[in-house]
């Protein structure tokens, strides 16, 4: 869990650094790419640390852990992406 909090706390920081150049992604094309990349790091992450640390407590297998990882890693992405919206 620590690793995890660790990797966390990185991916939320580097997203940090990511947001602030989103504006100016040279290849247009790359934009949902780079925007994922950020909501991931910043939103996604937090949604799915507390849900990896209940995986591992409960003594789940690997596809049992990523079932919940993929099904909060969408809902970290669909909060994150209709919040900005509202923005």
């Amino acid at each position: 869990m620590t690793r995890a909090m660790a990797e966390a706390v990185e991916k939320m920081a580097l997203a940090q650094v990511a947001e602030k150049d989103l504006l100016n992604v040279a290849e247009k094309s790359s934009l949902k790419s780079v925007y994922i990349d950020v909501v991931d790091g910043k939103t996604t992450s937090l949604f799915v640390l507390p849900i990896l640390g209940l995986t591992v407590l409960a003594g789940a297998s690997p596809e049992e852990k990523r079932g919940w990882v993929d099904g909060f890693t969408s809902l970290g992405r669909a909060f994150q992406i209709l919040d900005d919206l509202k923005d």
